[in-house]
C-alpha cells in the first residue's frame, strides 16, 4: 500500500498533464505530503518482516544476535546504496528528459515494481516457503 502511494506521489509531484495537474507550487506540495506520509508504510516494516521470514523457515540461527546484527547490516547497507544511487539516477533522468517526464518515469516503475512484487511475493501459494 505504501508503495502505490510512493508511485502516485512522485506522479503529483511532477505535475503530471495525465493526470490532470497543473504546475503550482500547492501540487507539488500535496504530492511531498503523500510521499512523506507513505515512506514510512514502507521503511518501518522491513525489518520485523525480515526477521520474521527468518523465523518461520527455522535455519537454526541465533535470533537475537546474529539474525537481527546481519538484518540491520542489510538494510543500512542498502539504505545507503538507494541514497547514493537515487540522486544519481534522478539527476540523469531530468538532465535527459526533464523533471516532469522523470517523476512520471519513477512514478511508473515504482508501480510496476509494486504489481510485481505483490504478484510473486505477495499472498499467493507458489511463493509460500513450505517445509519438505
Amino acid at each position: 500500500m505504501g508503495l502505490t502511494f510512493i508511485g502516485i506521489s512522485m506522479f503529483i509531484i511532477g505535475t503530471s498533464p495525465y493526470l490532470g495537474l497543473h504546475k503550482s507550487s500547492t501540487t507539488i506540495m500535496v504530492g511531498l505530503i503523500v510521499l512523506g506520509a507513505a515512506s514510512p508504510m514502507v521503511a518501518i516494516p522491513l525489518i520485523p518482516e525480515a526477521l520474521e521470514g527468518v523465523e518461520n523457515r527455522d535455519l537454526n540461527y541465533d535470533i537475537e544476535n546474529d539474525v537481527n546484527k546481519i538484518t540491520s547490516a542489510y538494510f543500512t547497507t542498502m539504505g545507503g546504496i538507494g541514497e547514493t544511487i537515487g540522486p544519481i539516477s534522478s539527476s540523469l533522468l531530468i538532465k535527459y528528459f526533464g523533471f516532469e517526464e522523470s517523476q512520471e518515469i519513477f512514478g511508473t516503475f515504482i508501480l510496476i515494481f509494486t504489481a510485481s512484487y505483490f504478484f510473486f511475493c505477495g499472498h499467493f501459494s507458489i511463493c509460500k516457503y513450505e517445509e519438505q
